[in-house]
C-alpha cells in the first residue's frame, strides 16, 4: 500500500469512528483537515432538564439516596435524606464514602440510609434512588452488581 492509500484508509477510519460516536451530527466531513475543523467549531447543544421532588401521599414519608465518586473508583460521598408529605425533613446525612466506583457509592448511600435508627422506626418508606442498575435487579447480569443488590433486599 502506498503512502496515498493509507492517508485514505486513515480519513475513512476516522470518519467512520466519527459517525459512529457521533450519531445525531449531520455531515461530517470524511477528510481528516475538514473533521478537525468540524469538531473544534462543534458546540453541543445542552437542553437542561429540571427534576422536582415528588411528595408521597399525605401521612407519608419519602426515603431518597444519592452517591457520586470522583473517578471511577475515586473519592466518593453520598447521602440520603427522609422527608414527610409536606417536604419536611425529617432526617438527612452526608458521609465521605473513601475510594469507591460510583455504583458502590451509590449502594453505600441506600445501606447507610437503610441501616439508620430513625429510617427503621419509620414503616413503609418508599425508596426512590437514580441508579437503575441498583432498583432493576432483574435487568443487571453482572455478578459485582448483583451482590451488592442482594446486600440491599437483605436490609
Amino acid at each position: 500500500m502506498n503512502v496515498q492509500g493509507m492517508v485514505m484508509e486513515v480519513n475513512m477510519n476516522l470518519h467512520m469512528l466519527a459517525v459512529f460516536r457521533y450519531p445525531c451530527l449531520r455531515n461530517i466531513p470524511e477528510d481528516w483537515p475538514n473533521l478537525v475543523h468540524f469538531f473544534e467549531g462543534y458546540k453541543p447543544i445542552l437542553v437542561p432538564k429540571v427534576i422536582h421532588w415528588k411528595p408521597p401521599m399525605e401521612g407519608a414519608y419519602k426515603y431518597n439516596s444519592d452517591g457520586a465518586s470522583k473517578g471511577n473508583p475515586g473519592q466518593s460521598a453520598g447521602g440520603f435524606c427522609i422527608r414527610d408529605w409536606k417536604g419536611e425533613f425529617i432526617l438527612a446525612a452526608t458521609y465521605d464514602l473513601g475510594i469507591r466506583t460510583r455504583l458502590e457509592a451509590e449502594t453505600s448511600s441506600m445501606e447507610k440510609g437503610i441501616e439508620n435508627k430513625t429510617f427503621q422506626s419509620i414503616q413503609d418508606v418508599p425508596q426512590e434512588g437514580k441508579s437503575l442498575l441498583i432498583m432493576d435487579a432483574n435487568q443487571i447480569p453482572n455478578i459485582r452488581i448483583t451482590k451488592m443488590q442482594n446486600k440491599l433486599y437483605d436490609l
